[in-house]
Formats: structure tokens, sequence, C-alpha cells
């Protein structure tokens, strides 16, 4: 019999050890694995009739089109890394040629820029969290965008804004430290802007406004 030919589903069974797939039974052969949700959203039922080929072709457009729209659901809530994007659908168990041609997609359409990404994350975690240049390249580099890009992205904010947002972060914390002993709030300060992904030169700085050694010694 040609796979042009018309099959009957004789069985759709849970493919071993994988809980989102099926198998699917032609004229009693396993003939094939399909995603449910897939399954589900094109009809899929026993008795009925259809040509191999034409199924395939069938399952691999709604698993990409569902893979894409996943993506783009992701990307709506914020921006996301390429690696980000790959790790998501990776866990939502699409196979690896359905990943990269979503990626594809997103990057033609400009969706997809780990670059843009890196900027954008950098001045929300700088602006927001109040962290530092170096908090933010290890979370960058964590979520998989290039070394080069993180270094030249972070690179480009100058000390004096980095400075800055460290003096706010430090103003912020420092009521909750000023009753304690001066040196202890000195060394509880550092510790907390160095979490924050300060550089020692930039904390150095920062202390010396807010808790001068003077003060900490009276």
């Amino acid at each position: 019999m040609k796979d042009t030919d018309e099959k009957v589903i004789t069985a759709l069974e849970p493919a071993g050890g994988r809980q989102k797939r099926l198998t699917v039974h032609l004229d009693g052969e396993p003939a094939m694995e399909i995603r449910k949700d897939v399954a589900k959203a094109i009809a899929l039922t026993v008795g009925q009739s259809v040509r191999l080929e034409h199924l395939k072709e069938q399952v691999r457009e709604e698993t990409l089109n569902r893979a894409r729209d996943r993506a783009f659901l992701m990307l709506s809530v914020r921006n996301r890394s390429e690696r980000e994007i790959v790790d998501r659908l990776r866990q939502a168990c699409y196979e690896p040629d359905i990943i990269e041609e979503v990626v594809e997609i997103l990057r033609r359409l400009d969706y997809l820029n780990d670059r843009s990404f890196a900027e954008e994350w950098l001045k929300s975690r700088m602006d927001g969290r109040k962290m530092g240049r170096r908090g933010v390249a290890w979370e960058l580099r964590r979520k998989g965008v290039q070394a080069d890009i993180v270094e030249e992205v972070t690179s480009a904010c100058d000390d004096e804004t980095e400075r800055a947002t460290a003096l706010e972060a430090a103003r912020r914390r420092w009521p909750a430290l000023a009753g304690d002993d001066p040196r202890a709030a000195r060394r509880r300060l550092a510790g907390f802007l160095q979490r924050r992904g300060f550089s020692w030169d930039t904390i150095h700085g920062v202390l010396e406004d807010i808790c001068p050694p003077g003060d900490a010694e009276s």
C-alpha cells in the first residue's frame, strides 16, 4: 500500500514514557508520534481515514503554529533572549527542528535580538532593581547571551551612571542600617551593594558619601 493511499487510524496510544505524546497506529501498525494537544486540535479520532503524508504535513504545521504562538506569548510579557525561548520550548517538549524554525521566524521578524534584549535588560535592572553592571552581566550570561554582546552592552554604561545608581540604592537601604553599630552598618551596606553587582571602586565611593570612615569610628 502506498503512502498516498488512505489508511485508517486504529489506535491513539500514549507514547512510551512521554506523557504529552501519542503514538498513531494506522491499519494496526504504529506510524508516527504526535503531541496530544496537536491531536486534539486537528481532531484525530480512531476510525478516521487519513493519508500518512498529508497527516504528517498537517501535524507539523499545527505543531509549528503552536510553538510559534507560545513564543509570541512569552515575548508579549517581556523581551527574551534567544536562549530563554529555546529553553522554554524544550521544556514544553517541542522537537529541535520545530524550535529551530520558530527561532528563525522570530529572527526574521526582529522579535528575537540578543543585543536589543541585553540593552533593555541592562536599563530595566539598573533603573528598577538598582543593580550594577557586574550583576547585570552575570544575569545576561545566565540567560545565554553571548559574552561579547554582554561585554559591549554593559561597557556602554559609564561609571557616573553606575555610581548614581549605586548611590540611590545605598540611600534607600541606609535607613534600615543606620541604627546598627556604625562599622557594622558600613560593612552591611558594602555587602548589600556587592550583592547588587557593583564594583568595589563604585562601592568605596558610595560609602564615602553615605557613611564616611570618620562617622564609623565615632
